[in-house]
Formats: C-alpha cells, sequence, structure tokens
C-alpha cells in the first residue's frame, strides 16, 4: 500500500475515534502507535497491494510459499487449508459478509479495537496467531528457524534483512521458535502500545 495511502487511512481512523464513533474511550485503541502496527499488518496480508485484504491475498501468499519454499504439493495443499481458515475464521466475518468479502483497512482497524474490548483478548488471539505459525513452519516440524522466517516474511513483501532483523529481536537470538514463542510476541504485538518493545519488529518495519 502506498504510504500516502496510508497516512490517508491512518488519519481518518484517528478521526473515527476521536468522533464518539468505532472504540472511542478505549485508550489502546486510540493510540497512534498501535494503529501503526495494526496497519503494517494489514498492508503485509495485503498480498497485491489493492487496498482491501481478500481470500486471493491467502491464496497468493501460499502460492508464493510453493515457489520461494519450493514445498511439495501435498505441503502446499496442507499449508493453504490453514491460510483458508485463518481468512474464514478471523478475517472475513464468516457468513455474514460472504467468504469473498473484501476487508478495508478501516475495518480491521476496528476489529482488532474492539478484540482490546474483550477481558480474554490475549486467550483469543491465540488460535488466528497458531494457525498462523503452522503456516511459517511449512514442514509442520513445530519450530520456525530464520530459514522458514526468511521464505515467510519474503512471501508477504518484507527483505531478508528485515526478516532476520525481526527474528532476532523478536525472539531473543533464538536459533530457532515455537508455537507458544510466536503467539507470546503476537499477542504484545496486537495489545500493547509500548513502543520500545521488541514485537514491533514482528511484521517488519512499521509504515
Amino acid at each position: 500500500m502506498h504510504a500516502n495511502i496510508i497516512s490517508n487511512i491512518a488519519s481518518g481512523i484517528r478521526t473515527l475515534f476521536s468522533s464518539g464513533h468505532g472504540m472511542n474511550g478505549h485508550s489502546t485503541a486510540e493510540n497512534e502507535f498501535w494503529q501503526r502496527k495494526m496497519l503494517t499488518h494489514f498492508s503485509r496480508m495485503d498480498i497485491n497491494g489493492d487496498g482491501f485484504v481478500c481470500r486471493n491475498d491467502f491464496k497468493s501468499t501460499v502460492k508464493l510459499l510453493t515457489s520461494k519454499g519450493k514445498l511439495s504439493e501435498q505441503t502446499a495443499f496442507l499449508i493453504q487449508r490453514l491460510v483458508i481458515q485463518l481468512w474464514e475464521d478471523f478475517w472475513c466475518c464468516g457468513e455474514d459478509k460472504g467468504f469473498d468479502y473484501q476487508v478495508p483497512p478501516e475495518e480491521f482497524v476496528e476489529l482488532m479495537a474492539n478484540l482490546l474490548k474483550l477481558s480474554d483478548c490475549k486467550k483469543l488471539l491465540e488460535e488466528p496467531l497458531g494457525l498462523l505459525f503452522g503456516v511459517v513452519d511449512m514442514d509442520g516440524s513445530g519450530v520456525v528457524n530464520l530459514k522458514k522466517w526468511t521464505i515467510y516474511n519474503e512471501a508477504i513483501g518484507i527483505s531478508a534483512a528485515d526478516a532476520k532483523h525481526s527474528f532476532e529481536v523478536c525472539f531473543d537470538q533464538k536459533s530457532e521458535i515455537s508455537k507458544a514463542d510466536f503467539i507470546a510476541v503476537g499477542q504484545v504485538f496486537f495489545t500493547s502500545v509500548d513502543e520500545k518493545h521488541n514485537s514491533r519488529h514482528l511484521w517488519g518495519p512499521l509504515i
């Protein structure tokens, strides 16, 4: 997504929250740094860069992973099942709007803001983050190393250098990470306004 578009969206979201709509009154949702993180994650999922996230973006991720990771047909099929579940259960709002719905950035930020209202929001993040870990863990070994991390990051538009940086700083220089490691950092990314926390690097440089 172009920087000017992101800037306009961010401005619109701040106006939405300050005008008494959306999540007005929730300090985290109103925090500009938190909003930047959500828009960064959104932009990584928007593979074709059209300003929306849809089923085809998720399918394109699988194609890119298959190509970059030289995955077998069976492995690609298993990963596609994970990304479609992630799309249908957590992104497209289910059958209410249809599985071919195109999610705009403002709606994603508001969705995440509404999640913050819930006392068990971190618990609710475990399943989608676990599914995403399964996508990054392409061979199903239960751990992700820098090679897998880089392949996934390059598939969603993050450079190898930035992928290496995020892996090292987010996961304390570990040579490989578990699902629990990934979920723990992801939960902080989506719920914290701490600008110094290393989780801010999870999806590459903030936009």
